[in-house]
């Protein structure tokens, strides 16, 4: 999302309350892409790709009980 966005959507976050360990907000610089595009490209210079971070994160959520 654009950088503005991601300004706003941290400080409504922190406004709200939301526990900080609960989401992760990432910058890809130098980048006009949004949401899935973002999938195949690295979360910085030499860093690893964007779906990995989504994976891992959703990976170290507690799961569900039936």
């Amino acid at each position: 999302m654009p950088y503005h966005q991601i300004v706003d959507i941290g400080a409504a976050l922190q406004s709200a309350g939301v526990n900080t360990s609960l989401y992760t907000i990432k910058t890809i610089p130098d980048s006009n892409e949004h949401a899935f595009a973002y999938w195949d490209s690295p979360d910085g210079p030499g860093g690893q790709l964007v779906s990995q971070d989504v994976i891992d994160f959703l990976n170290a959520q507690p799961n569900p009980s039936p």
